[in-house]
C-alpha cells in the first residue's frame, strides 16, 4: 500500500497518460483536496493511514462536509484516481483493474 506522498508523486505521470485536454483542473482539485485534508485531518498523511483507515466513499463524504458543498467532477475523479493508484500493486488489484475494462465504451466496434 502506498502513502499519499507516493501516490501524489505518481499522479502527474498518470495524468499525462490520460492525455486530458485540461489536466490543470485535476491538479488544482488535488491541491484543494490536500489543503482541506491537512487542515481538517492531518493524521491521514502519516504512513498508509489514509488508504487503510478511510474508505474512498467516506473520504468523499468528509471532504464534502469540510468543503460545505458537493464535490465537482475533478475532485471526485482525483480521489478515485488516488485510491486506484494506491491499491495498484496489491494482490488481486490486477484482476480488479482487468474487470474494469468491461466498463469501458467500445471503440469502433473493437472491445
Amino acid at each position: 500500500m502506498k502513502t499519499w506522498k507516493q501516490v501524489k508523486s505518481e499522479y502527474n505521470g498518470f495524468l499525462d497518460s490520460l492525455e486530458l485536454k485540461q489536466p490543470q483542473r485535476r491538479i488544482s482539485a488535488l491541491n484543494k483536496i490536500e489543503q482541506c485534508l491537512k487542515a481538517n485531518y492531518p493524521g491521514l498523511f502519516k504512513g498508509h493511514a489514509l488508504f487503510t483507515q478511510v474508505e474512498k466513499s467516506d473520504l468523499k463524504d468528509r471532504y464534502k462536509h469540510w468543503k460545505g458543498k458537493n464535490l465537482n467532477g475533478a475532485e471526485s475523479q482525483v480521489i478515485n484516481d488516488f485510491y486506484k493508484l494506491a491499491l495498484a500493486n496489491l494482490p488481486g488489484a490486477k484482476a480488479f483493474q482487468a474487470s474494469l475494462l468491461f466498463l469501458l465504451p467500445c471503440v469502433d466496434g473493437i472491445v
